[in-house]
């Protein structure tokens, strides 16, 4: 079933409103047609938007390489040599020298998206496909990859990029180890969340599919909901919804956006109790409360949409 376009009329809502001492200005922001919330990351930083486009080009170039300099030493090739070794196979790639003032391979690629972020996830990828044992490590504010001796900052000049592994704790304080493969995955996440809010949605799609191949986690599936539903395909997004709260039960977004979709199809009753099982897992939701107060306009039960608006006004005045 495609997506039912359903137009409130709040005039009797306002009047009934301003009874209460409260303004059309005042209000929570009701949406002409239920709105989505795509699922942002939990402090996901600029440098996780996407998967670059010359990823996949530059991953084999540097496979062929490091296969051929390495051949069957790379397991017990000196780390050192080795990253100094990609980091000039890239620089020479991108056709661009390293600037002491601004070390960064992300300058020779568009849209500054080649950063100490991708670039990390890239040497890794390569070099455990290989057989390498690395690690990507999370440190303040930056990426940096590790091996069995030694550190490497892919986005410094090469002649200090590399540094011994017991030096990470002095240098930062705090460290994080994640997986590449997951890494991969929050990267396709991010390419597909910002290729939907550009209105690109099939290209979304397949971002979001290699996400889910990937971690296979709710907020993938919340995400692909949000594009097949602003694809006017409610029923398919809906399946996504379900999906992701069969993985998480207590995902907010995904009890909202399911609403918001069923909604969307005009099955008002039912997208409101979703709204409700939203709203009682995170009170403070807003897309929730106001997708609310819209539906119970619609089903002209207008004193508890008034109710539901003068107790959000309360929170805010509180």
């Amino acid at each position: 079933m495609t997506d039912t376009r359903i137009t409130l009329n709040t005039s009797k809502f306002d009047a009934m409103l301003r009874q209460t001492g409260h303004s059309e200005a005042e209000r929570v922001p009701i949406p002409d047609i239920f709105e989505l919330d795509f699922r942002m990351l939990e402090q996901a930083p600029e440098w996780q938007k996407a998967i670059i486009d010359k990823y996949e080009s530059l991953r084999q170039i540097l496979m062929d390489a490091v296969s051929k300099e390495f051949a069957s030493t790379i397991i017990d090739a000196d780390e050192e040599e080795l990253f100094r070794y990609m980091a000039e196979i890239l620089q020479e790639e991108l056709g661009e020298s390293f600037d002491e003032d601004v070390p960064m391979f992300s300058l020779a690629i568009d849209n500054d998206q080649f950063n100490c972020y991708t670039s990390s996830v890239l040497f890794a990828d390569v070099l455990t496909s290989l057989g390498k044992d690395v690690r990507v490590l999370l440190v303040p504010c930056h990426v940096i990859i590790a091996g069995k001796t030694c550190a490497f900052e892919t986005t410094a000049v090469p002649s200090g990029a590399t540094f011994p592994l017991q030096e990470v704790g002095l240098r930062y304080p705090t460290w994080q180890e994640v997986s590449v493969k997951g890494l991969l995955g929050v990267a396709h996440e991010w390419c597909g969340y910002f290729l939907a809010t550009g209105d690109t949605f099939n290209e979304a799609l397949v971002e979001f599919d290699e996400a889910i191949a990937i971690n296979g986690d709710a907020s993938s599936y919340v995400n692909k909901g949000v594009a097949l539903c602003e694809m006017g395909l409610p029923d398919a997004a809906i399946e996504c919804y379900d999906t992701a709260l069969t993985l998480d039960p207590r995902f907010a977004e995904a009890w909202s956006n399911k609403g918001s979709a069923l909604c969307k199809k005009g099955l008002l009753e039912a997208g409101n109790e979703c709204f409700d099982k939203a709203l009682d897992i995170d009170p403070g939701l807003v897309q929730a409360r106001s997708n609310k107060i819209a539906a119970l306009i619609a089903l002209n039960r207008l004193e508890e949409a008034v109710d539901c608006s003068v107790r959000v006004l309360g929170a805010h005045s509180a």
